[in-house]
């Protein structure tokens, strides 16, 4: 009979033993999951904060390279309306030159 008892010890003592490492490992291999998923979080967010940083650095020079191509619009259509000015006074010459002649 006190066999029975020891063994039913020895069982229950290795039963808790065995839980107890069984719950360890499962708590560790959590923490360890949870601890692959941050660093997976982490690293997507500054992904994004440097793909954003990047974009807007590309938005500036964009930015600046429309600014002057309208100011150079601007020169071109003036460059136009004096080019215009000086055909309509060729033209106005010409006209009177040719009405002298007739």
């Amino acid at each position: 009979m006190e066999t029975n008892i020891l063994i039913t010890c020895i069982a229950a003592v290795s039963g808790v033993v065995f839980g107890y490492l069984t719950l360890q490992a499962r708590v560790k291999g959590e923490s360890k999951q949870s601890g692959i998923e941050v660093g997976q979080l982490k690293a997507d967010i500054e992904y994004i904060k440097r793909s954003s940083d990047t974009t807007l650095l590309e938005l500036r020079c964009l930015n600046k390279t429309v600014n002057n191509h309208a100011d150079r619009l601007a020169r071109v259509e003036e460059s136009t309306k004096q080019a215009h000015q000086r055909i309509n006074e060729l033209r106005e010459e010409l006209g009177k030159e040719v009405s002298c002649k007739s």
